[in-house]
């Protein structure tokens, strides 16, 4: 499919990598929803949050976002 190529050419082009979601991601994830969930913690992290929480600590890389949500967090903040 043209989109799919076209796709996969961009991650390449931008040194985009892929990484597989792993029974670790998902305990780092549920730690995370824990203390930083909504309901729970003023960062108010929903589960999509927590994946991408959980990838950026277990590569321990930066994470790229926007608004204040992670910064109430211990994620360190690409930008």
């Amino acid at each position: 499919d043209q989109i799919v190529d076209r796709f996969a050419a961009f991650l390449r082009t931008a040194s985009i990598e892929t990484i597989p979601f792993t029974a670790d991601h998902a305990a780092v994830a549920r730690q995370a929803f824990l203390r930083y969930g909504k309901g729970r913690h003023p960062a108010a992290l929903n589960f999509g949050d927590c994946i991408a929480y959980a990838a950026a600590r277990l590569e321990a890389m930066p994470l790229l976002f926007k608004g204040d949500d992670f910064r109430l967090t211990d994620i360190e903040a690409a930008v």
